[in-house]
C-alpha cells in the first residue's frame, strides 16, 4: 500500500485503516502520509488532525456522507501542508492558471507564463507531488475530480 510505503510501515493500524476508508482509498490520501511524516504526527495524532480538519469541512456541506467531502478534505491538507506553503503566496496563483486553463499549462512554456514565479518547475513538480497536478505529454493540467 502506497500509504505505508510512504510512512515507512509495512502495514496500517486500524486508525489509519479508518482513516483510509474514509477518503475512499483516494489517490489524494498520499497526501495524508505526506503531512504526517513531514511534521512527524504518530497515528493517534494524525487522526485526531483529521477529525479537525473534517470537521471543519462537514460544516459547509450538506451530508457527511457525501464523497466529495474527503476529496475536499485532502485538498485542504494539501493547500495546508508545510510542503505547499514553503512554495510561498505565488503558488496558489499559479495553481488557479492552471486550473482556468482547460489543457493546463505547457511545461515548455512556464518561465515565459510566470515570470515573476522564483523556481516555477519546483513549484509545478510540488503540485504534482502532492497529487494536485498531474503530467499529460508535455502539459501539467489539474486532475480531474479537481
Amino acid at each position: 500500500m502506497i500509504f505505508c510505503s510512504i510512512r515507512g510501515v509495512e502495514t496500517a493500524s486500524l486508525v489509519i485503516e479508518e482513516l483510509l476508508k474514509a477518503l475512499e482509498y483516494h489517490a489524494l490520501s498520499v497526501t495524508l502520509a505526506t503531512v504526517a511524516l513531514q511534521n512527524r504526527w504518530g497515528d493517534d495524532r494524525l487522526a485526531r488532525e483529521w477529525g479537525k480538519r473534517r470537521t471543519g469541512i462537514l460544516a459547509n456541506r450538506h451530508s457527511k456522507d457525501d464523497p466529495a467531502n474527503s476529496l475536499a478534505t485532502t485538498i485542504d491538507l494539501s493547500l495546508d501542508s508545510p510542503m505547499f506553503t514553503a512554495l510561498g503566496g505565488d503558488a496558489r496563483e499559479v495553481l488557479k492558471v492552471v486550473a482556468f486553463l482547460p489543457q493546463g499549462v505547457d511545461e515548455e512554456k512556464l518561465e515565459w507564463m510566470f515570470l515573476t514565479v522564483a523556481r516555477i518547475q519546483d513549484v509545478i513538480d510540488t503540485f504534482c507531488i502532492l497529487s494536485l497536478t498531474h503530467r499529460a505529454g508535455s502539459f501539467v493540467t489539474m486532475l480531474a475530480p479537481l
